[in-house]
């Protein structure tokens, strides 16, 4: 009797565990990194935008989105445990502070720019920049054949 009342116990501490580190630590990194794609895809998506002199509803609606992954992108990073160490590790694909805070202000700068002024020369900075704070990849970029 004490070795099924054993199993019951640690089987349950061990679910219980599991259950634990799913929610608090998982949960959180999958939430960054969805938020790191969606980053992604809204710059891909308005680079047109971004990259010339559009202004009008089509530069709002840009504006908007861009606003919208980068407060996005700042709350998923702060919901997970550990973030700064994490961070200072690189571990799984979490990136440092103040990456994360430039990227941030890359973003809303965009947000800001975009449909009053069309593109400038430091938006186009900051549009490649943030993929690089950010950690990512960015198919289709090739160097220039020499």
């Amino acid at each position: 009797m004490n070795t099924v009342f054993l199993t019951v116990i640690s089987g349950t501490t061990v679910f219980v565990l599991g259950q634990t580190v799913q929610r608090f630590l998982l949960q959180p990194l999958s939430n960054f990194n969805e938020a790191k794609a969606e980053v992604h895809t809204v710059l891909e998506l308005y680079a047109n935008v971004i990259n010339t002199f559009a202004t009008g509803a089509l530069a709002e609606e840009a504006s908007q989105k861009i606003r919208e992954v980068a407060v996005k992108i700042e709350v998923t990073y702060y919901q997970i445990p550990f973030v700064k160490q994490l961070g200072r590790l690189h571990l799984f694909g979490v990136v440092s502070e103040k990456n994360l805070t430039k990227a941030f202000g890359n973003l809303i700068f965009m947000h800001y720019h975009i449909p009053r002024e069309g593109r400038s020369d430091l938006s186009l900075g900051r549009y490649s920049d943030t993929f690089i704070l950010l950690g990512i990849n960015k198919i289709g970029w090739f160097a220039p054949s020499q």
